[in-house]
């Protein structure tokens, strides 16, 4: 459920739920359809990288928790999250942005509350994007904060 966000935060929260939502899929070898696979598997042809290929930047960079990532670990830190992540109880809301983090300067956010394994959890978004020559918006820098173990594999 979305509560009203403006239109920025609205793009970030269709973009992140579209992203957790992304079921993995393998394709099999030959002739043949594809096949769900288990959430251990992680196929290069899974729906949720084509999807992060579409929406992150080449060179995007993260902050999960206060620390500096990569493209790889911010990938790796959301697919982990998508693991506990409960969609059917899933809010998203508007929050206030962080402008004291050096060389982070956020346009959009959004806070994310869920509940997993019957604990409530929150997560702040905030984002910086580039839009691209054929005008869609792309993410080069996101910001995740929350519950430490949300984040770790």
């Amino acid at each position: 459920m979305m509560h009203s966000l403006n239109a920025p935060a609205q793009w970030l929260a269709n973009e992140l739920n579209a992203l957790l939502s992304a079921p993995t899929v393998v394709v099999e070898d030959g002739p043949g359809p594809e096949v769900a696979a288990s959430e251990e598997d992680q196929d290069p042809a899974d729906l949720f990288t084509t999807r992060f290929e579409h929406v992150f930047m080449r060179h995007a960079r993260g902050l999960v928790g206060g620390r500096e990532v990569d493209r790889e670990e911010l990938k790796k830190t959301l697919m982990v999250l998508r693991k506990r992540w409960n969609a059917s109880d899933c809010r998203w809301m508007s929050c206030k942005l962080h402008y004291s983090i050096e060389g982070f300067h956020p346009e959009m956010g959004v806070k994310m509350e869920f509940t997993s394994s019957g604990r409530s959890h929150t997560i702040v978004w905030e984002a910086c994007v580039s839009k691209q020559r054929n005008g869609r918006p792309r993410i080069k820098t996101l910001l995740l904060e929350g519950d430490p173990e949300l984040f770790e594999a």
